[in-house]
Parts: structure tokens; C-alpha cells; sequence
């Protein structure tokens, strides 16, 4: 009876007062798990053509661009005409984001974010509110392959402040209470903590959990470790890093552990099954892969939003690696699959108390805290020092040091931490073309 009320009545009128078409979305997009692969590659060439008209009818980047290909929208036929554009990489993001906005929308009508920094370049990202409403309805899809109803209890495990932030505002938790939602407070992350977030489980019974893959992890060995049980969860969802801990995810929680691909520029590109297998939501999004130089173990994925509209990114360099498969899955979902072998080389932090410090959210802390960050790399080389590169103005350089003093203390909960700051013209990716922003030699040693 509760579902009910929540899923017909509670959840609508909240959607109908703050004006958002999730739902409406999502019932529309729902219907297409019943259609055939052939039928859903038409709808993604249909949905890609209307964003190319899109594109170089209101987006001034790529007005240019076309314009300096000599080609308009109609000279593309095929996805192979398509590859031809070149690839757009963050760096152009960085220097070009104005001209990358649509110019029939006020600035009423986009929504700021930034992305995780996983390449070394934190980047400003916008969407139009019909762009964020899409992205919450293809989630809601894609959950749903799995048994997450959008109106289920559901407990989220993140560290992103903009999330993290919700607790402090009253009108922002009651939202989070009308919407089933419970939110764990880590920014810290102690045993006392932990079994705290064990409390507000056992007391709130969601039947999903959601939250980053390293947080994840680390809570759920301590609810092992201390052979506590959490009864009533039907489903863990791991994000924002590589899945690690499946093992001890499925034994701390009693449920099935389901992995997700996407990004903050473009949440759930790809969504895991029942049968652990790695769907791409190709109606929404178009993902090619490139070659790498010197290896066939995996591919550069280069991804298409097709249904941002606010800023959209056309062959967009993601910064991960995978590989794509002619191997069918008898889930009977019409969405192909992709052999997730996504790379996101980052590390995370270890302190000598033997907390672990992710840091996924740490190109969102910088992004949104300093000033004119090109880019960054942090290595831990013991567990009280850490070396920091940062390429920025040497105008800014005082400010940006004292800024990334406090977020990494935030972040640790430390202050008796040394930090050695330099200022390169460029950081360069490693020798595999890779880059690692975050690098903690202490985890490397207690690795081996």
C-alpha cells in the first residue's frame, strides 16, 4: 500500500509542482525494452540526425566546425560519414564551453555541474532542465532492467558535496524523506561512523542501495567484518568507479551487486543485467570505439549524448577504455552489449589509521572551489605527504594552494599533513597515454 501511495500519488504531485517530466520520460522510454535491436538502431539514427540539425543550427562551436568542414548536416548519411568528425576532447570543453551552449536558452534554463576530473581537466558542464529530466528517466530504465523501482526506499553512499549538502538545508531533506531517499553523511567515515550509516539502514530498510564503488566497499567490509546484518535490500548499484568488491558487496548486504557505466557529462551510458551483463542504451547514446596504439586488449570509447540538447558532445572523448561484443545475453533486453573493460586510472588515498580516501569526488571539490585549474595531479608519497602539480596562473597559485590545503584536510580529516605544491606548464599522461591524476605510493606498497 505504501508503493502504491508513493508511485501514484506522492511522487507525481511532487514532479507536478516543481514542473519535471521524469516520470512522463521515463513511461515513454520504458516501452522500448519491448522493440528489437534493428528497431532501436533506426530510433538512435533518428535521434542523432535531430541532434546534428540541432547542433548546427543553435550551438556556435559547431556551426564552425561544419562550416570549417565544408559539410552540413544532410552530407552525413552514414555513421561512418559521422566518424569523420573529429573527436572532441576536454580540452576543447575547457576553452570552449560558451560557444558549445545553446544560444535559444537563458541561463535560467541550464543547469551547472562539473565532472570528476578523472583525466587531470575538471570541467564545467551544463544541461538544459529537459536534458537533466531525460537523464533521470534513462536511469530510472535502466534501474528498473534490475527490479529499482523509481518509488523504492532506496540509501545512497556518495561524498560529493552537492549531494552531502542536502543535509544541511530543511526544505532539501523533507525532499529527500518525500522521496524515499536516504542519504549517508561521509564525510567522515570512522568505525563510530559507519556504524552509525548501520543504524540509519536498519532503521530505514531501503530495498536499494546505491553509492560509489570505494565507499561501497569499505562499508561493506566493516558490516562483514563485524557480522552485522542488513536485512530487506533486493539490489546494490556500485558507480562513479570500476566495480572492485563485488564478493563482499553480495555477502555484507545479502543481495545481488549490479555495476553501471556512465559519467557526470552523460550518467548511464551502460547498465549491468540480471545476468551480469553490460547493456548500452543505444536509443539515447552512441558509443564508438577507436584504436589505441600499440594494444587490442581494449578501445578508446568515444560517446554521443544524443538527448542533450543544452550542451550537447558529439563523438565525445570520455577519457575510459572498453571493448565491444558480438556476444547476445538471454535477458531478452533488445540493447547491446559492450565487454566492460572500462578503465578510469585513478587511486584512491590510504591513511596510517587505515582509513582508505576515494577520490572520485575530488575533481567536483576543485572545480568548484579553485581558480582557473588546468590541470592537477596529486601523489601521496607517504601517509602524512602528499606532492601536488597544478597548472594555473601564477596570479592564482597562492589562492589555489590554500584551497587545495583545506579540501585535502576536508577530505582526510587531518591537519598535521605536508604538502608540497608544484606549478608545471603541462602535466603529461604516462607512458601508456594514460593519465593518473591521483597516485598514493603508500597504496601501491601495501598492494604488493
Amino acid at each position: 500500500m505504501e508503493d502504491f501511495f508513493y508511485k501514484n500519488i506522492i511522487l507525481p504531485s511532487i514532479n507536478i509542482y516543481k514542473g519535471h517530466n521524469r516520470i512522463k520520460y521515463y513511461n515513454q522510454i520504458k516501452k522500448r525494452d519491448y522493440l528489437m535491436t534493428e528497431e532501436l538502431k533506426n530510433l538512435q539514427w533518428s535521434n542523432l540526425k535531430k541532434l546534428l540539425n540541432h547542433c548546427y543550427k543553435n550551438i556556435p562551436y559547431y556551426t564552425e566546425l561544419f562550416n570549417s568542414l565544408n559539410i552540413i548536416p544532410d552530407d552525413i548519411k552514414t555513421l561512418k560519414d559521422y566518424s569523420q568528425i573529429p573527436i572532441l576532447d576536454k580540452t576543447v570543453i575547457r576553452d570552449q564551453h560558451e560557444k558549445l551552449l545553446d544560444m535559444s536558452l537563458s541561463q535560467n534554463d541550464l543547469i551547472f555541474s562539473t565532472t570528476g576530473g578523472s583525466t587531470g581537466i575538471p570541467l564545467k558542464i551544463y544541461k538544459s532542465k529537459e536534458d537533466q529530466e531525460y537523464g533521470f528517466a534513462l536511469r530510472y530504465r535502466s534501474n528498473s532492467w534490475v527490479g529499482w523501482n523509481y518509488w523504492d526506499k532506496s540509501a545512497w553512499v556518495v561524498s560529493d558535496l552537492k549531494r552531502l549538502d542536502e543535509l544541511n538545508n530543511f526544505k532539501r531533506k523533507m525532499g529527500l524523506t518525500l522521496r524515499r531517499k536516504l542519504l549517508l553523511d561521509t564525510r567522515k567515515s570512522s568505525k563510530s561512523d559507519m556504524m552509525k550509516w548501520v543504524e540509519d539502514l536498519q532503521q530505514f530498510k531501503p530495498k536499494q542501495v546505491y553509492g560509489y564503488s570505494a565507499l561501497l566497499t569499505e562499508f561493506a567490509k566493516f558490516i562483514v567484518e563485524n557480522n552485522i546484518k542488513i536485512d530487506g535490500v533486493e539490489g546494490v548499484f556500485s558507480t562513479a568507479e570500476p566495480l572492485n568488491g563485488r564478493d563482499v558487496l553480495n555477502k555484507a548486504f545479502n543481495a545481488p551487486v549490479y555495476d553501471q557505466y556512465g559519467s557526470s557529462e552523460m550518467p548511464c551510458i551502460a547498465h549491468e543485467c540480471r545476468h551480469g551483463n553490460m547493456h548500452v542504451n543505444i536509443d539515447e547514446v552512441l558509443v564508438e570505439y577507436e584504436d589505441i596504439e600499440g594494444t587490442n586488449d581494449v578501445k578508446k570509447i568515444i560517446c554521443t549524448p544524443l538527448y542533450i540538447k543544452g550542451m550537447p558532445l558529439l563523438r565525445y572523448d570520455i577519457g575510459d577504455t572498453g571493448l565491444p561484443t558480438d556476444k547476445t545475453c538471454t535477458c531478452g533486453l533488445p540493447y547491446p552489449l559492450m565487454d566492460f573493460k572500462v578503465g578510469r586510472i585513478s587511486d584512491h588515498f590510504l591513511l596510517s589509521d587505515g582509513k582508505v580516501i576515494p577520490t572520485s569526488a575530488m575533481g567536483w571539490f576543485i572545480a568548484r572551489e579553485m581558480k582557473e585549474v588546468k590541470q592537477y595531479k596529486i601523489i601521496q608519497e607517504d601517509f602524512d605527504y602528499f606532492r601536488i602539480n597544478l597548472v594555473c596562473s601564477a596570479e592564482s597559485r597562492p589562492y589555489n594552494q590554500d584551497k587545495m590545503i583545506k579540501i585535502l584536510n576536508n577530505l582526510t580529516q587531518k591537519e598535521d599533513i605536508r604538502y608540497e605544491f608544484e606549478y608545471p606548464d603541462e602535466i603529461l599522461p604516462d607512458k601508456n597515454g594514460k593519465f593518473r591524476v591521483t597516485i598514493s605510493k603508500v597504496l601501491e606498497k601495501v598492494k604488493k
